[in-house]
């Protein structure tokens, strides 16, 4: 499963189904007739919602119809019935439907309203014609044909314009995240030796980041640094070890890897490398095979230590000193039989004798290969990180552009403005790939706010690529509107779209009632509970601080995250009483 499905994909579709009152004259939408009543009153499921419809034309039980809404009268819908039959959306029923609006079927338009059918979206004669038109037209001929459906059913559903400007927004939206646009046009940049400007500068900040792999280590390392228990010893394993320079001080080893903790742009713009010749891949191979051959390494050190304090002449002793350079990485065996050499092999003999070397480098290895994030505090920045690109997100990225323009206060550092700029000035590919991040930037701010029947969502990205992960994260708020038109903090749910390097794709459901917190994890990760269990006191701290109430947190697979939204959907929205007449057929 894709995380940047936000487009047509059910787990993030809408889930406030639009009502009659939303329909306007000209809406084609579907309906199941449910139940029958006396005077000609029947319960019809119109539009993902219960209704009670005066009929004036006979309709059957259980069947499905699609109805053209004719006028509005008394607040009562007065629909035609187009077309029935559609238990098996054959291709049949699709031609049928589309010859009822008078139009002539294609073999691209029977596709579409197939898709239409399937999702059971309502939609109006034009917005289907506009949208043929622009499938037909290959403006997207490299995105797959269904996930250009998708894209235009999410337009149908927010009733925003089928144009071309905003299928191609919406489009790039649906493709990626705006990281991948961002790195892009910089890279472009780069290519043709463009010069620095606030504009790019801008753009290097809010990306750049550690690379995925490296960040691991980075972060272990500052953790290990003010750990009370280890006293950052990694230092002096390292270093007796042969994995870092002799000459290297304490001092210059704190150093490093600090800077790179508290400054972290700067250190990846300047070389995007590990301090001290480091290579993750090598690091992470060598402690494998360092505390796989512990046992052996150390019967074998410990016999070498006792027999004339490990002298390098004695006989019995040249046999294990190659014994153990042959259970060695490559990399340490040649630092060790460079100290054999010098006759100076005992820091190193009594390193590899120390069951302790072992322990802290396993441990260092597991971490580094867990999934989940170290919690050391010096790695607190990444709540800081995280904010400061929501931050970015919603004042610099251009969301609030228009509102800008219309009150003349424009914001020299705003990127939409600056970007429409250089594609203005620019031309070939420098202008296509800031296009392209100006079609970002727009169809976030398409898909940014949606209201309906009292309710609010509101979705955001956020560049993650300076935050380490491998895609960017989005989310997805959802709420009763407040009387001043906000997000209600006390009856709300906010979805958060993950893709991490190790969990992989996670979905976290936080649903806020009267301020109590339930939180439900999707993903596949085997054993998972075993790590969130230890996260949740701290969690429930930090609820506590902002007056909220960790109520419970539930691990469901990914596979059951569309069964439990549409289970949402049904009893939230589903009214289930029998009440007036809501429409006339």
């Amino acid at each position: 499963m894709s995380i940047h499905r936000l487009l047509g994909d059910k787990a993030v579709q809408q889930v406030h189904l639009p009502s009659h009152q939303q329909l306007k004259s000209g809406d084609v939408v579907q309906g199941k007739v449910i139940k029958l009543f006396p005077d000609h009153k029947a319960k019809i499921n119109l539009a993902g919602k219960q209704m009670i419809a005066q009929l004036e034309t006979p309709l059957i039980i259980g069947e499905r119809y699609h109805f053209q809404v004719k006028h509005t009268q008394d607040q009562i819908l007065h629909l035609q019935v187009l077309a029935n039959n559609f238990k098996n959306n054959t291709e049949q029923s699709a031609i049928q439907l589309i010859q009822q609006l008078g139009l002539k079927p294609t073999k691209i338009s029977v596709a579409f309203m197939q898709s239409l059918i399937k999702q059971q979206m309502p939609f109006n004669q034009n917005s289907f014609i506009q949208s043929v038109h622009l499938l037909q037209s290959r403006v997207a001929k490299e995105i797959p044909i269904k996930q250009q459906f998708g894209v235009l059913h999410n337009l149908m559903e927010k009733k925003l314009p089928i144009s071309h400007a905003i299928f191609q927004s919406t489009m790039k939206l649906s493709t990626g995240g705006i990281s991948n646009s961002i790195e892009a046009l910089l890279k472009e940049s780069r290519n043709q030796n463009i010069r620095f400007n606030p504009l790019l500068y801008q753009l290097e900040q809010v990306n750049s980041g550690f690379k995925t792999e490296n960040m691991s280590i980075i972060k272990y390392m500052a953790s290990d640094l003010n750990n009370t228990q280890t006293n950052g010893n990694l230092y002096h394993i390292f270093k007796n070890l042969g994995m870092i320079s002799p000459s290297i001080t304490k001092n210059q080893w704190n150093q490093a890897w600090m800077s790179m903790v508290e400054n972290t742009p700067k250190s990846l713009v300047e070389g995007r490398a590990l301090p001290f010749s480091m290579d993750h891949s090598a690091l992470m191979k060598g402690i494998d095979q360092l505390t796989a051959n512990q046992s052996k390494i150390i019967e074998l050190t410990r016999s070498m230590l006792q027999v004339n304090d490990g002298s390098v002449t004695h006989s019995k002793n040249l046999i294990n000193f190659q014994k153990i350079a042959d259970l060695l990485p490559e990399s340490i065996s040649l630092r060790f039989s460079e100290a054999l050499m010098k006759g100076q092999p005992r820091s190193f003999l009594e390193t590899l004798n120390n069951p302790n070397t072992y322990h802290e480098l396993d441990n260092m290895l597991k971490t580094l290969q867990n999934p989940v994030l170290n919690h050391s505090p010096q790695l607190g920045k990444i709540q800081q990180l995280f904010l400061q690109q929501v931050q970015w997100m919603n004042q610099r990225a251009g969301l609030n552009y228009e509102h800008q323009l219309a009150h003349q206060q424009i914001d020299i550092n705003n990127v939409k403005a600056q970007l429409i700029q250089l594609v203005q000035s620019s031309s070939g590919s420098l202008a296509e790939k800031a296009q392209q991040l100006l079609n970002h930037i727009q169809g976030i701010q398409i898909n940014s706010i949606t209201e309906s029947n009292g309710f609010l969502q509101a979705f955001l990205q956020i560049p993650a690529q300076k935050l380490g992960l491998a895609k960017d994260i989005d989310l997805q708020f959802e709420s009763k509107k407040t009387k001043d038109g906000k997000i209600d903090p006390e009856y709300c749910r906010v979805l958060f779209y993950l893709s991490l390097n190790n969990l992989k794709d996670t979905v976290i459901d936080m649903h806020v009632q009267k301020r109590n917190v339930t939180v439900t994890i999707y993903n596949d990760f085997t054993d998972l509970e075993n790590f969130v269990g230890a996260m949740k006191e701290n969690l429930n701290q930090g609820l506590k601080q902002n007056d909220y109430r960790l109520s419970s947190v539930h691990i469901k697979a990914m596979d059951s995250l569309n069964e439990g939204d549409k289970e949402h959907r049904e009893k939230r929205y589903h009214p289930s009483s029998y009440q007036g007449v809501d429409f006339r057929v």
